[in-house]
Parts: structure tokens; C-alpha cells; sequence
């Protein structure tokens, strides 16, 4: 092997530890290869925490992670406030950026939300997100470049050196021209904004990989709908696992509007997939999601909302072929012409303890936890983490169903109050999301979460060395 061949092998390596554990800056985990290491330090990005205009009112909610620090981008960083849930954190805050730090013990349970809530202009809805931790490699399955759609990639480089990202468009008439998207450069500490319409114009049924091939960054998609002067919803678009031939989609919520699974085969063959539901009363293969074809390097749109008018969810997608990219759009309407969006993402299940770290139930808002198994029998414990105040619920999800937990149940009727649920997995394999809606004078206000596992180990990689 060349010497340039052992340095590649080399970054390859060092840059799978670091996408596997999602840790911080520093040197790879030392012990016996395969060993799996506890990760010792996290760090999330919020990329877009700023205030004026019509962007409307932004909150950033930590939890998990025993040390933590925070701050903006650029400049001085405080200790965050001890306890299971630290709010508001981006109070205040100077610059669009706010970054938080998990170091020790538990770092790697780390969660931080931001939510933004606006009420008039353009970008009026609920956008909320995880924030992301900083990668070499994140994929999206959402967004448009149409007339009347925006979508917007935000780059995060947190580090003292370039980043240098390239970033691939696929969509429904097959893979944008690679060339614009190659190459972006993200300065230190830097945020760049990159509308997709400059990558790939007058396209649907996006898809995205983001690749860094210096250093790292942590990467968010937002997407804006409107008519005219009417707002048709914003949202994130949750990251995807990357493409798999088996993969599991949870919390479509039942109700009015639309629901669309979509699908993108980045691949250069042509392959087949079948679409399952998983809803409140078992699993059905609709003859319109039975072996569809996906052409190589395209985009598909799959209508759900004649199956889920009244039923919530879950979509197990099977290739027969090529590894496919899964998500799902959802449009949430009442009278009038405003709209809301939604996005959701392919998820793993749960292995072990996950985090809800920003659950604000108040009498106009449903906030539901939709629980999913595509097997067995599943039990999970819901506990609350302000010890000794509120009891745990523990919640049956039976075999192959989806279960719609209203978490609204851990306040008496009709209060209101903020907290943060832990979710702890007690037996069988279950796939989990948070859909939360207002009823506004105007319209709708919606967003979704997909439920991740907690990145608390790593796996100790082999290393080739260099004479």
C-alpha cells in the first residue's frame, strides 16, 4: 500500500469514530479495537437563533450530560445551569449560532432543541429541530426549489481551521449537476447559508448528501411554503440515517391534509420498494405501495392520506435492490388557506434511554409521543425528569401497531407547564417521534420530531499505521 493510500486509510477511520460517537474535537478513543467507549464529550449546534423580522420567537432547551457549557459561535461561553433541563438558553444571545458543550460522564445523552414560533410573514408556523452535533457526513430526504417553496442549507464550522464541504442534490427528475454543490467552504467559526436554488433550480422531492472533505460541520435544512403572500408552513427537515435497504419512518400523525412518504434511490440501478403501515390497528401493504419502482438517482412522492385520515403511523420501506433514502412530508390544514409542515425522518430504534428535552403542553396544544413497533410487543417507561414531582407512565405497545400517547397526561386537565421526558426502552424494539399542534386563529401551527438513541459509546476503530 502507497503511503497516500495508508493516509486515506487513516482519515477514513479517524473520520468513522468521529461520525459513529459524534464526539467533539480531540484524539480517537485508545483501546483494543472493536471496544465499544463511552463518549466523554458532544457538542450541539443551533443554526439559526436570531430574532427580528418575521422570524419570530426562538427557544433553546438542553438536556442530558452532566457539564455543560453554552454560548454563541463566536465568544465567551458560560456553564449552564445544572439540573436535568436547562431553558432559554439563547436569551440574549449575540449572533445567529448557539453552541452547547456535554463534557464527562454522560455526555453523550446530550440533547438540545430549539424551537421557533412565529406568527405572521412568510415563515409563519412552528420550526423546531435537534440541534445537530458537528459530522463528516449528513443526509436529508425534503425540501423543493419550485415556485413557492425555499429550502436553505446552513453550514456550521465550529473549528479554528476551513471546512470544505461538498454537497449532492437528487430530486424527481433525477441528480442535479454535482458541480455547483462541490467544494462550498465554510471559514473557521463560521456560519454559510446555501439556498438550494443555486445547487439545484426548479426541483422537488429533494434529497441531499452532505460530505466534508476537510474537517467538519454541523448541517440543518429548512424549508419555506407560501402562496402569494400566504404562508404555507416552515419546518426543518430532520436528518436521515443515510441510505438503507430496510428502514423505518415514524410519526405520521392521523388528521387532515396530506401525507407523503417519500423516497430517493441514490444509487446508479433502478430498484423496487414496498411501503408497510404500522398503525393503531396493525400493519397493511396498500396495493399503490407495493413494488414500486424508484428509477436510479431519482425521487418519489407516495400519497398516505387516504390511509391515515384516521390512524396514525409508522412506514417500514423495503428495496429489493439498491439502498433507498426515506422520509415523509406533512401537511396539516383547518379552515382557510393557510397551511402547516411537517417533515419526518427514517429512524433507528430506541436502545436504550432517549431524551424529550422541550415538551411545553398548554390547553391549545396536543403534543403527542408516537410509539412504534414493526415486531413484537414493545413496553417503554416514560419518566419525567424532575424526580419526585411527577410519577412515571410506563405505555404497552403491542405487536406490529402504533400507539399515540398524549402527553398532556403528565399535568392535571387544562394546566399548563414545560418539561422533559425520558424515554427508557423496557423490553421489545420500538421506533418513536413527537408531533405537536395548535389550533391558531389563522391556521395551524405543527412540528415533528424524530426520537434518536443516545450516542453515549463509540467503537474503537482499527488503525493502520504509518512507517
Amino acid at each position: 500500500m502507497s503511503r497516500a493510500a495508508r493516509l486515506g486509510t487513516v482519515g477514513v477511520l479517524l473520520g468513522a469514530v468521529v461520525a459513529a460517537g459524534q464526539l467533539t474535537a480531540g484524539p480517537a478513543p485508545e483501546g483494543p479495537v472493536g471496544q465499544r467507549l463511552p463518549v466523554t464529550a458532544r457538542t450541539a449546534v443551533c443554526p439559526d437563533v436570531r430574532q427580528d423580522g418575521d422570524r419570530g420567537a426562538s427557544t433553546v432547551t438542553a438536556a442530558g450530560g452532566a457539564t455543560r457549557t453554552g454560548g454563541p459561535l463566536v465568544g465567551a461561553r458560560a456553564p449552564v445551569a445544572p439540573g436535568p433541563v436547562a431553558r432559554d438558553l439563547a436569551a440574549g444571545l449575540d449572533g445567529a449560532v448557539h453552541v452547547t458543550t456535554a463534557t464527562g460522564a454522560g455526555a453523550g445523552a446530550l440533547v438540545v432543541e430549539q424551537t421557533t414560533r412565529a406568527t405572521t410573514g412568510t415563515r409563519r408556523g412552528v420550526a423546531a429541530l435537534t440541534c445537530p452535533t458537528p459530522s463528516a457526513e449528513s443526509w436529508f430526504v425534503g425540501g423543493a426549489t419550485v415556485l413557492g417553496t425555499s429550502s436553505e442549507l446552513l453550514l456550521v464550522n465550529g473549528e479554528p481551521t476551513v471546512a470544505t464541504v461538498d454537497v449532492t442534490v437528487w430530486s424527481s427528475t433525477g441528480r442535479a449537476d454535482p458541480r455547483p454543490g462541490r467544494g462550498i467552504r465554510v471559514p473557521p467559526r463560521t456560519r454559510v447559508a446555501v439556498p438550494l436554488d443555486r445547487l439545484a433550480p426548479d426541483r422537488d422531492l429533494l434529497a441531499l448528501r452532505v460530505a466534508a472533505t476537510t474537517g467538519r460541520v454541523a448541517s440543518a435544512l429548512r424549508v419555506v411554503r407560501v402562496d402569494g403572500r400566504t404562508p404555507l408552513g416552515t419546518d426543518w427537515v430532520p436528518p436521515s440515517p443515510g441510505p438503507a435497504r430496510e428502514s423505518v419512518v415514524p410519526g405520521l400523525p392521523q388528521g387532515p391534509g396530506r401525507r407523503t412518504l417519500l423516497v430517493t434511490n441514490p444509487g446508479d440501478v433502478a430498484t423496487t420498494v414496498t411501503a408497510e403501515l404500522t398503525t393503531d390497528d396493525g400493519q397493511l401493504v396498500p396495493d399503490d405501495l407495493r413494488a414500486v419502482e424508484v428509477p436510479a438517482g431519482t425521487s418519489l412522492a407516495l400519497d398516505l392520506s387516504d390511509a391515515l385520515t384516521g390512524t396514525p403511523a409508522a412506514v417500514r420501506v423495503r428495496s429489493d435492490g439498491a439502498p433507498v433514502l426515506a422520509g415523509a412530508l406533512v401537511v396539516d390544514r383547518q379552515d382557510g388557506p393557510v397551511r402547516e409542515i411537517a417533515f419526518a425522518a427514517a429512524t433507528p430504534a430506541l436502545d436504550g434511554p432517549s431524551l424529550l428535552a422541550d415538551v411545553r403542553l398548554s390547553p391549545p396544544t396536543e403534543v403527542l409521543l408516537l410509539l412504534s413497533t414493526v415486531t413484537g410487543d414493545a413496553v417503554v417507561d416514560l419518566v419525567p425528569t424532575a424526580p419526585g414531582e411527577l410519577a412515571a407512565q410506563r405505555v404497552q405497545v403491542p405487536a406490529a401497531t402504533t400507539v399515540a400517547v398524549r402527553l398532556s397526561r403528565f399535568l392535571p386537565p387544562g394546566s399548563t407547564g414545560s418539561l422533559g421526558i425520558e424515554l427508557r426502552p423496557v423490553s421489545g424494539r420500538v421506533h418513536a417521534a413527537r408531533y405537536s399542534r395548535e389550533r391558531g386563529s389563522r391556521g395551524p401551527f405543527t412540528t415533528l420530531l424524530p426520537v434518536l438513541p443516545a450516542a453515549t459509546s463509540v467503537t474503537v476503530p482499527a488503525v493502520v499505521g504509518i512507517p
